[in-house]
């Protein structure tokens, strides 16, 4: 199993998460966890298509709006809830 992930840290602008890649560390998971920069909106179609699943345990995506795009390729999501965006997302 392979754990991409996609762009920096919500809102940061950071192309590299250095938190994250020291938190996969600290949980051995760093050999299945791969890191990639921020892509331009028309190849995140590509990336929601390649994926079994999207999951997005943001605190801050308020719309959902990465869940739904992944949805509209085809792509199962599941996300966190939030207070402003309470119910679940279904699968597809």
């Amino acid at each position: 199993m392979i754990v991409p992930v996609v762009g920096g840290p919500s809102g940061s602008g950071l192309a590299k998460p250095e938190q994250l890649q020291k938190l996969a560390a600290k949980l051995g998971i760093s050999d299945v966890v791969r890191f990639h920069p921020p892509v331009g909106q028309d190849r995140l179609a590509d990336w929601f298509r390649a994926a079994s699943v999207l999951v997005m345990p943001s605190y801050s995506e308020s719309f959902g709006l990465v869940a739904i795009e992944a949805q509209a390729a085809g792509t199962r999501s599941s996300r966190r809830r939030s207070a402003v965006c309470p119910w679940p997302y279904g699968t597809t």
